[in-house]
């Protein structure tokens, strides 16, 4: 049901768009503005013919689904730029019309001529379009390491200066080039983590190419180890798929359960709620496995969550939670939606009153458009520390992004 929502959408807001293009370019022209209804009538709804058609996207042609997510960011972009632009209308009728009450009559003609005319904004929406796809592919590439020290007491002087990279949403599919992947890679291979963590959506297709994709990944391998939780996209791929993809990557799944690390980190990591609606399972506890959990008061406990909600048990129970799935929004105007739908801001630390920090990823790969814009990519670099191995030195930021000024803390 959901989904036929969002389609429903997509067709309203291509027939806004159509309406725009018509007026500003093809209003002497119907054949031609006809046909090019038709055209964004089917483009929009393209991904769900496909859906259809293919029985899943891992069996559609790669070239068709780039296609598909393309013009679904175009059409946004362009209803964007045409609502603004009826919006700057607006306002200069609303002045207009104070003018008029004000008796400043030669004012208000005067004013309408800063007006949009339905071809300048024709123009100067896919004007922005073509700039912000441009933009849009430059920045999903580059991929970089963002930095965040952790200070705790529970990190020994012994283990100051370990490394935990995440990764996530990397979204090893049809959207994601060898580029982006070899990036990645060669980023986690350079930061030298002692262990890899994967926070969910690792995979968006189950073809010989994105399986290919997975063994090279395998590369990026730490030290101590690499793990990783299942996110909705694995639900969406089929538990056993996603479970072997991982396996290719080298990456431990952990579903429930944690491990513990050289005696004082221990990763516990649970399913997103998706993998238990799609396979038509009882989703129980996701804490059930804390029962288990090593206890001692100096262990530095990590929750790997794909799903940025961090509940009170989590709160009550763990020193770091580390998320994904919003991309940051991906996309303007998508990150306002993001925004609304998720409270945690990605690229921060924050700190909660029960002692616990979290972090939002803004996801280093793509899903749907292979465009990111005004949301970068990162790779998450958390070296911690302990206090007494820095009380020497001048002290270490809260959180330091790309050697950045420190960064607001927002809790509760």
């Amino acid at each position: 049901m959901g989904f036929l929502l969002f389609f429903s959408i997509i067709v309203c807001l291509n027939i806004y768009d159509w309406w725009k293009l018509r007026n500003g370019l093809l209003q002497h022209k119907p054949g031609a503005a006809m046909a090019l209804l038709l055209a964004m009538v089917f483009m929009a709804l393209l991904p769900l013919l496909m859906r259809l058609a293919f029985r899943g996207h891992s069996n559609a042609p790669r070239a068709l689904e780039l296609i598909a997510w393309l013009w679904l960011a175009w059409s946004f972009w362009l209803a964007a730029a045409f609502l603004l632009t009826d919006l700057w209308d607006l306002s200069l009728l609303t002045w207009r019309l104070w003018l008029h009450r004000a008796a400043s009559t030669d004012s208000a003609r005067d004013i309408m001529r800063y007006c949009f005319s339905p071809r300048a904004a024709a123009y100067s929406a896919l004007g922005f379009v073509a700039f912000a796809t441009i933009w849009g592919s430059i920045e999903a590439r580059l991929i970089r390491i963002r930095e965040v020290s952790i200070v705790s007491d529970k990190v020994p002087v012994a283990a100051d200066g370990f490394k935990l990279l995440q990764i996530s949403d990397v979204h090893i599919g049809p959207s994601l080039d060898d580029y982006m992947l070899k990036r990645i890679i060669r980023l986690a291979r350079e930061a030298q983590p002692d262990v890899l963590v994967g926070t969910g959506d690792l995979i968006d297709g189950s073809g010989p190419r994105e399986h290919r994709m997975a063994i090279a990944l395998g590369a990026a391998s730490a030290a101590k180890g690499s793990y990783a939780v299942l996110g909705n996209h694995e639900a969406y791929n089929g538990l056993d798929e996603s479970i072997r993809f991982h396996q290719e990557a080298n990456m431990t799944l952990l579903r429930q359960n944690g491990t513990l690390i050289d005696d004082w980190l221990w990763l516990y990591g649970v399913d997103d709620p998706a993998v238990y609606r799609r396979n038509g399972l009882q989703a129980g506890d996701l804490y059930a496995g804390l029962a288990n959990a090593s206890t001692a008061p100096g262990i530095f406990k990590v929750l790997l969550k794909h799903q940025p909600a961090p509940d009170i048990q989590a709160r009550t129970f763990f020193d770091l939670q580390l998320s994904g799935h919003s991309h940051g929004g991906q996309i303007v105007p998508f990150n306002f939606v993001v925004n609304l739908a998720h409270r945690w801001r990605p690229g921060r630390l924050h700190q909660f009153a029960e002692g616990m920090r979290f972090y939002v990823s803004r996801g280093s790969g793509v899903w749907g458009p292979p465009l990111r814009f005004l949301a970068p990519p990162e790779v998450t670099l958390f070296v911690f520390h302990s206090p007494q191995a820095t009380a020497a030195g001048a002290g270490l930021p809260e959180h330091n992004a790309n050697n950045g000024p420190k960064q607001p803390r927002e809790g509760i």
